[in-house]
């Protein structure tokens, strides 16, 4: 019998093997980036074999998480005979070696994907409650140590019956003091991970809360009231620091509200704000929602939010702005994030209908009293800039007047007033127009985060039907590679994961700070990073206007969804400077550009999407 015959029939070996490779790459990067497809993928497995195992993606991370939790449970036991403080030392440095080890997967149980799962919290539970025991044991063993027989009989006893004479004071001690523990250790890990404090602790009634004022229950049909007006309007670029952060505020719940939630950024975003504990209410508008039915599907982040299905380019614009007054009513913050799909309408339709959505989402905000408005933006917004330098966000927007280049976003030098009046104004910065002029009549704050092409394997069908076209894409998403790539001479690309965007878009929530940022990968993408990933390195350079007229026809014909409009645009991006918003946001980057990209070619591989409709898998 062969070894692989052998292990088919020893199920617990198989199990343990997939385990086994699923906790390699949860350690590695994660419960969020755990899947069936992933520990298969390491494993030389199956994806139909992890979900026979394991059940979902669900299943197979909480597997992993109590498996965790088990090593932390080993790790706890003391060796016999430790006096009450080497015991307590040992219980320490054994809980802070557990966590390093395992450093990913404890920030997801403490405050990610299974922080509000029952199963996991109630191991956890038991662990503490076990380890309180041992506690109180162990003091009750040294307050009984003496010198004479009389003394040492008189600990055996109380080592025997240690739990059942505990005080109530030695108890809650002990708690106390496990709470402590978990506490710097989830402390240590938001730092690593540059993010606000989201422990799990024990509280003296044994049950199981968060180390926050926040609430953390998510109440979508009791909506939070409406901010304070505090903030005044500020022009778009002038950042201030977190004085509006609400964690650090009196106030500790957050109604949300995004629009355009179903699309790539729009589930990152939701993604993001759930795992979120101030924001306790959450709201997605789309046209096309995750059910037609508008109810919210099983699988999360969908499930986080309650949605309402608005047609936004609707022909009624006082029925669709009425719909959104009443959607965004009693919201903190509304995200607009909604585009026109590609394959809906012309370039030109679809221009003008991307700036009458923005029109209509941010009259409506003011008119629902929204006290923050934050907008999904693009590179597109900004003029040309001619180089490779990077550019800061008072780069100057498209559009040469004071009346088409917002003020706020020009650079009042000669170099910037060219090159905003070089080319004409795009819809992207349209858009930040209507922004700014939201702001300077309502008293609200506004925000524009501005980013490159935004990348993730569950977007991948959709760059496909979108943007790269699914005839040129058969070749890599029949093996992932092609014989060749041409590209056009001098162009270089940003992109940014959408797992990194929408944690930006989380801190300009939570910290309510208006202005404008650039949120990019550290690194910039050139022909041989793609011709290296996909092509085996082989590259051959054309000339841009070749590579617009080839463009143009494909584009004529129905292969290829964009047009030499699009191809300017990238051509005429700036690179984007990130330094205000690592510094203003203390965001940083979990993922670099060669890394994004290899993610999603993988997903066209694949076929990889979500269950939302603009996300659906091909």
């Amino acid at each position: 019998m062969s070894p692989r015959n052998a292990a088919r029939r020893d199920p617990a070996e198989r199990r343990g093997e997939l385990l086994e490779a699923a906790l390699d790459a949860a350690t590695a990067d994660g419960l969020a980036a755990l899947s069936p497809t992933v520990v298969a993928a390491r494993a030389g497995r199956s994806k139909a074999l992890v979900f026979h195992y394991f059940g979902s993606t669900d299943g197979l991370r909480r597997a992993v998480a109590l498996h965790v939790v088990h090593e932390l449970d080993a790790r706890l036991r003391a060796p016999e005979g430790l006096d009450y403080r080497a015991r307590r030392a040992h219980l320490a440095a054994a809980f802070l070696d557990a966590v390093v080890v395992r450093r990913a997967v404890w920030r997801d149980i403490w405050r990610g994907e299974l922080a509000d799962d029952v199963e996991t919290g109630t191991v956890l539970d038991e662990i503490r409650s076990t380890l309180v025991d041992r506690m109180v044991r162990s003091t009750h063993g040294a307050q009984a140590r003496g010198g004479d027989a009389e003394r040492a009989a008189a600990a055996g006893r109380a080592e025997r019956d240690a739990t059942s004479r505990a005080t109530a004071r030695s108890r809650a001690l002990a708690r106390g003091w496990v709470a402590l523990v978990e506490s710097i250790a989830a402390d240590w890990l938001d730092g690593a991970a540059g993010t606000g404090p989201r422990p799990v602790a024990a509280n003296p009634t044994g049950g199981r809360r968060r180390c926050s004022t926040a609430p953390t229950s998510r109440r979508s049909s009791s909506p939070a009231s409406t901010g304070s007006g505090s903030h005044p309007p500020r022009p778009l670029g002038r950042p201030v620091r977190a004085s509006g952060d609400y964690r650090r505020t009196r106030r500790s719940e957050m109604r949300v509200v995004v629009v355009g939630a179903s699309g790539n950024v729009g589930t990152a975003v939701l993604a993001a704000l759930a795992r979120e504990p101030v924001v306790t209410s959450l709201v997605g508008v789309a046209r096309r929602v995750p059910r037609p039915s508008g109810a919210s599907t099983v699988e999360f982040p969908h499930d986080a939010a309650t949605w309402e299905r608005i047609d936004l380019a609707g022909p009624s614009a006082g029925q669709v702005r009425g719909r959104l007054v009443a959607a965004f009513s009693g919201a903190d913050t509304v995200i607009h994030l909604a585009r026109t799909p590609r394959t809906r309408s012309s370039v030109g339709e679809r221009r003008a209908t991307d700036v009458e959505i923005a029109r209509r989402v941010f009259d409506a905000a003011g008119a629902a009293g929204v006290a923050h408005v934050v907008a999904g933006s693009c590179t597109g917004a900004y003029a040309a800039s001619g180089g490779d330098e990077p550019r800061v966000e008072s780069w100057p927007v498209r559009g040469g007047d004071a009346t088409a280049s917002a003020p706020w976003a020009r650079a009042d030098t000669p170099a910037g007033r060219s090159a905003a009046a070089e080319r004409p104004m795009t819809s992207t910065a349209e858009v930040e127009r209507h922004l700014v002029r939201l702001s300077q009549e309502h008293e609200v704050v506004v925000t524009s985060v501005r980013s490159p092409i935004v990348l993730h394997r569950r977007g991948a069908s959709q760059l496909v039907r979108d943007v790269v076209g699914k005839l040129p894409s058969r070749p890599l998403r029949k093996d992932g590679t092609v014989p060749l790539v041409l590209w056009p001479e001098g162009l270089r690309v940003q992109v940014v994961h959408a797992d990194d965007l929408a944690d930006a878009f989380h801190r300009i929530v939570v910290q309510r700070q208006p202005g404008a940022f650039n949120v990019a990968a550290p690194d910039v993408l050139d022909g041989q990073d793609f011709a290296d990933l996909v092509s085996a390195g082989e590259l051959r350079e054309i000339s841009p206007s070749a590579a617009r007229r080839s463009l143009a026809v494909a584009s004529r014909i129905g292969l290829a969804p964009v047009d030499p409009i699009w191809l300017a645009t990238l051509f005429d991006s700036p690179v984007l400077d990130t330094t205000l918003a690592r510094t203003i946001l203390h965001w940083t980057p979990r993922h670099d550009a060669r890394s994004t990209l290899a993610e999603t070619v993988r997903g066209i591989r694949d076929g990889a999407g979500s269950q939302t409709p603009p996300l659906l898998p091909l």
